[in-house]
């Protein structure tokens, strides 16, 4: 009999390099090790970057409250935590902070391996490896003091057990429970890594929802669908709903305490009086605060005193007068809440000296104030009303947020019972989801919550979910180094993902096959769709940006993973076989050759500009050893946006003889490290970098 035609040149259903399980979990092995000795090696190489030294001194640096302080969208708090603790032991260098991020690259790989090794063919297990590590925009994050990096490795590990919960409940296996769970809690960690996968979290327990609810109502018809029963570990439940709550309560305590401590409530209002002025000489006076920032705080004159019409912590009182109304000022009237003092000898002082000018500017004596806040804040009010007052409302704030806690755990106790005494279908199923959803809310609903009303969410784009978000992860994942139109890209990637959906259904409706690659494939599909819907719906109500970039790195590695058990339905089909087995080797091998043209160890694509930093660092050195004319102390000029790297590694290599400005202000510097184009006329450069900086020096 003659052997049927194909137009496929190559037999991919059996290929003789990839034929036994152990073969290709070697070979996965080996990609692994090469995968993360790179990754390794930039996060030991590549520039430490902005945003990495922004979070270590505003959060790390300040201490252990410093971390649950959520004023910008810069603390990524899992991440900042576990920096915090092994630089504690370790030291603070730029590899040390980088040590969570790279040992979350590992949990990434592990759970990759895991998810393929338990359902795909050897052969797809090392293509699809291949597909899920071989973004290099993707491994930049692998190797930054980000929360992108552990976020990635407890989603891939949520994606895990979410998969397995689904095949063990299939299967009606008594694990399925704990997996749940599991996925749950690793999907929960990975929101406190990144809020942004907060959008996977909700994805997830919908599509767990969906599953479990669908799942019900097929069997129903074959057996009798179980009832509520009485709970086995009612003990051990309350002990770690008590101890979670504790926690919640202690972790919002120290994220609301620096707003509220600086909140107008908590500061007594003032106000000012000139005595020995008339009225109408008062109002040719002018009185000033100076805020928390040693901004002034305006005043106004109504009924013979100046006091201000916002309330708010004070520092210093200043007052400008008419040097010929000098003499008439007899004394200076200060009311701070329910306090009043007097400064006749400030006034006296002024007076003594004589003023050419025709206003005379002087601020109050420090002793006029109440007891000084020993935060470090606002350790300069003299207004504030004192720790009674703010532990009182800090009283407030977390009764509010432990009642809305118990209200929702009394309302889902109520609900069990009452669907257990009418005898209706159980919810147990469904419990995973609302403990580990309430435990997740209680921790970060008050920092996302803080971290909105700042409007720290202002990170993204506004033209549209695909020209934002999936145009910019295309753009990024190109790495400067792509030759296709994005568009035309999201293109293909849009009718590939509608046509991987209308086959893992058509499959699922036809049974075609007996195993439930399928059914997972629909599963992360689900996930996938949903957290697309979550994304427009976040823009639509709360008017948030889309995501772009590296706030949407998630969508990377969930793509790819639908796409391989998409594949993997298809391998399935006997007559899809070799058609599926061809394309997963086209993508792996385009996607190992755009990672052969990209990887380096120099850079990051987002931070492109802060590759050259430890350059100049070294050229100033250079420069000092072979000129023994430059001075023992150099004074080095630097654009505003390089400032906080260079000061990191000033102190990081305690270059004692180098002195750092930021500019602007400019002032005269021995040399200037900027962005932007120089004056020829008055300038010597020094050296240009490739990331755009220059070296310059004044003419002499």
């Amino acid at each position: 009999m003659a052997k049927p035609r194909t137009s496929l040149p190559f037999r991919f259903d059996r290929p003789s390099f990839l034929r036994g399980e152990q073969t290709s979990r070697a070979v996965v092995f080996a990609l692994g090790l090469l995968f993360f000795g790179y990754v390794a090696l930039r996060a030991a190489r590549v520039a430490i970057t902005f945003d990495e030294v922004q979070s270590f001194y505003d959060y790390v640096q300040k201490g252990f409250s410093g971390l649950f302080r959520f004023d910008s969208a810069n603390n990524h708090f899992l991440n900042t935590l576990v920096v915090w603790l092994v630089s504690r032991i370790t030291g603070t260098g730029k590899f040390v902070l980088r040590l969570p991020s790279l040992l979350a690259y590992v949990l990434y790989l592990v759970f990759c391996g895991r998810i393929l090794k338990r359902y795909a063919p050897p052969f797809i297990v090392v293509f699809g490896f291949v597909l899920l590590n071989a973004n290099p925009y993707m491994l930049d994050f692998f190797s930054l003091s980000r929360g992108y990096g552990l976020a990635l490795g407890f989603m891939m590990a949520a994606l895990f057990y979410f998969l397995r919960f689904m095949d063990e409940k299939q299967s009606d296996s008594p694990g399925a429970t704990r997996s749940l769970y599991r996925a749950l809690v690793s999907a929960g960690l990975a929101v406190m890594a990144s809020f942004t996968l907060l959008i996977v979290y909700l994805a997830m327990i919908t599509a767990a929802a969906a599953f479990l609810f669908l799942n019900d109502q097929h069997r129903s018809g074959d057996h009798q669908v179980p009832v509520n029963a009485p709970c086995k570990n009612k003990k051990t439940i309350a002990i770690l709903a008590c101890a979670w709550g504790l926690i919640a309560l202690f972790m919002n305590g120290l994220a609301f305490s620096p707003d509220l401590i600086a909140s107008a409530k908590m500061f007594e209002p003032w106000s000012v009086k000139l005595i020995g002025l008339a009225p109408e000489e008062q109002k040719s006076a002018e009185v000033t605060g100076l805020d928390l920032d040693r901004w002034s705080i305006p005043t106004v004159f109504e009924e013979g005193r100046w006091a201000p019409r916002d309330p708010g912590g004070l520092t210093g009182i200043a007052i400008i007068i008419p040097a010929a109304l000098l003499d008439k000022l007899e004394d200076v009237d200060v009311r701070i809440g329910k306090s009043e003092y007097r400064d006749q000898d400030r006034v006296r002082e002024v007076r003594s000296v004589p003023h050419p000018e025709p206003l005379v500017t002087f601020t109050l004596s420090d002793r006029i104030s109440l007891p000084h806040p020993d935060n470090a804040r606002i350790s300069g009010a003299i207004n504030w009303k004192g720790r009674s007052v703010f532990y009182r409302a800090l009283g407030r704030v977390l009764a509010a947020i432990l009642s809305i806690f118990l209200v929702l755990l009394g309302l889902g106790t109520l609900a069990r019972r009452v669907l257990r005494r009418l005898g209706l279908p159980s919810i147990e199923p469904f419990l995973p989801i609302w403990r580990i959803s309430l435990g997740l809310a209680a921790v970060v609903g008050g920092p996302i919550y803080l971290l909105f009303r700042r409007g720290q969410f202002y990170y993204g784009g506004v033209k549209g979910f695909v020209s934002d978000t999936v145009l910019s992860l295309i753009m990024n994942s190109f790495y400067g180094q792509g030759t296709l139109n994005p568009s035309f890209v999201a293109g293909i990637l849009a009718g590939l993902f509608l046509a991987a959906i209308l086959l893992l259904v058509d499959i699922r409706g036809k049974n075609q096959t007996a195993n439930n690659s399928n059914v997972l494939g629909i599963g992360l599909g689900l996930i996938l769709f949903l957290a697309v819907g979550i994304s427009l719906a976040q823009h639509a109500i709360l008017w948030t940006p889309f995501l772009i970039g590296r706030t949407a790195l998630f969508f990377i590695p969930l793509t790819m993973l639908f796409a391989v058990f998409a594949l993997l339905a298809a391998d399935s089909v006997p007559s899809l076989r070799r058609a599926a087995r061809a394309l997963l080797v086209v993508f792996a091998v385009l996607a190992i050759g755009h990672f052969a043209r990209t990887e380096n160890t120099s850079i990051c694509y987002d931070w492109r500009s802060d590759a050259d930093h430890e350059a100049v660092l070294a050229d100033l050195e250079r420069i000092r050893q072979t000129n023994p004319t430059e001075p023992s102390t150099v004074r080095l000029g630097i654009d505003f946006q390089f400032h906080p790297e260079m000061v990191y590694l000033k102190d990081q290599r305690r270059l004692t003889w180098l002195s750092l400005d930021a500019l602007p202000p400019y002032r005269p510097e021995d040399y200037y490290y900027l962005l932007q184009p120089f004056d020829e006329s008055r300038m010597i450069l020094i050296r240009r970098y490739p990331s755009g900086g220059i070296l310059v020096k004044e003419k002499r």
